[in-house]
């Protein structure tokens, strides 16, 4: 997705929930109203308690999170 994190609408977040596999989860974030700017600052634990995703799933969406966080900070820079 080329729109920076913090832009994603609650549908951009669906689309990445999507391409990570975890449609199942949609409606949860969709739910939560759970945007670009909800999810750059979502730990795993939210996603735990709140959202009630299994350990593994919340554990590999927080990594992805990161990995685009990661790429964003580097567009910033440039």
């Amino acid at each position: 997705m080329s729109l920076p994190l913090k832009s994603w609408t609650a549908d951009n977040v669906s689309d990445f929930l999507s391409f990570l596999g975890y449609e199942v989860y949609i409606d949860r974030f969709l739910e939560h109203e759970i945007d670009g700017r909800a999810l750059s600052l979502i730990k795993d634990h939210h996603l735990i308690m709140t959202l009630k995703l299994r350990l593994g799933p919340a554990l590999k969406i927080c990594h992805q999170i990161n990995a685009i966080k990661a790429i964003d900070e580097v567009s910033d820079t440039e």
